[in-house]
Parts: structure tokens; sequence; C-alpha cells
């Protein structure tokens, strides 16, 4: 926990990750006032729990879901309609998958299946092999997962867009 506020570091946050969660305030609004106004909330948020947080922890994950919980409030404060994008991480938690979405042509038949598997698999780094384990293989539940690995769930959020991300540049290469 930090004790007092700190202002050279939280100036180091706000210069690190101020344009990243502009354009993503940005992206999320497609309105420049609001994701001025967006950033401002955000950073007003760090400095008033500054002495709650740990900035030790993944700040990043801290801020991109203020930003989202901030965008939330924006557009409703402007009676605007907020449209959260559900990752495929999320569509699968929450059961909005069907079976028609698990195979399709390319990957139709066990032998095809289980052979493309592998192929991600060696493809990907020893970290994010654990990763793909636990939550594609296993079909462990994000909380099950934090916990075998040991990490916050946010910081497993982020690990796992960012293993999305890598699963869909190697599958991509399949089709090439």
């Amino acid at each position: 926990m930090s004790a007092m506020f700190d202002e050279s570091e939280y100036e180091r946050i706000v210069r690190e990750y101020a344009k990243a969660l502009y354009r993503y305030c940005l992206a999320r609004t497609h309105d420049k006032e609001l994701a001025e106004e967006t950033l401002n909330d955000v950073f007003e948020v760090l400095f008033v729990k500054w002495d709650s947080l740990n900035v030790g922890d993944n700040i990043r994950a801290y801020l991109y879901r203020v930003a989202d919980n901030c965008i939330k409030h924006n557009l409703q404060k402007k009676k605007r309609y907020y449209e959260k994008i559900e990752s495929f991480e999320e569509l699968v938690e929450k059961g909005k998958l069907t079976d028609k979405y698990v195979e399709d042509d390319y990957f139709g038949s066990p032998d095809m299946t289980e052979s493309r598997i592998t192929q991600i698999h060696e493809a990907l780094d020893e970290e994010s092999k654990l990763l793909f384990k636990y939550r594609y293989i296993e079909k462990l539940t994000l909380n099950e997962v934090s916990q075998k690995l040991g990490v916050p769930y946010s910081t497993l959020r982020y690990r796992l867009f960012k293993l999305e991300e890598q699963i869909k540049n190697i599958v991509s290469n399949f089709f090439d």
C-alpha cells in the first residue's frame, strides 16, 4: 500500500498511459470531447484512490478498468448507449457460443482439430502454453486459472487478451 501520494510516480503514470487511454476512450465513445472528459475522470479516480492502491500491481489493468467504468458513466450521463464489446473469453464464459461456432470446415475432423491445437500450443512461449493449457485444454474457469497461476484476476484478463492475439496470429498462418 502506498503510504502517501507520490507526485512524481503519479506524473509518470499519467505520461506513460495518457495517450493510449485517450485512444481507447475515443475508440469506445467516438467523441473527442467525451474521450478527453473520460480521460480526466480516469486520472482523477487514480488521484483520489491513490492511498488505497498498490501502485506496484498491474496499474495498466486498473486504469483500463476505471476507463471502462468512466466511459459507461459518461455515456449514460449523456443518455447515449454504451456498447461493451465482449471478447471471445467473455462469450465462452457466459455460454453465449453455441456448438455451431465451435467447429467449422477447417477444424471439422477430430484429427485435424487435435493437430491444429498441437500446432498452436507449440507456437506459444512457455508462459502462454500454461495459460492455454489451463483455459482451453482443461477448460478451467478464469477464477481457477487465476488461483493456479497465482496472479490477480485483472492480470489474468490482460494475459488472456494477449494470448488471444497470439492465437489469432498463429491461426491466420494456417490459411496463408
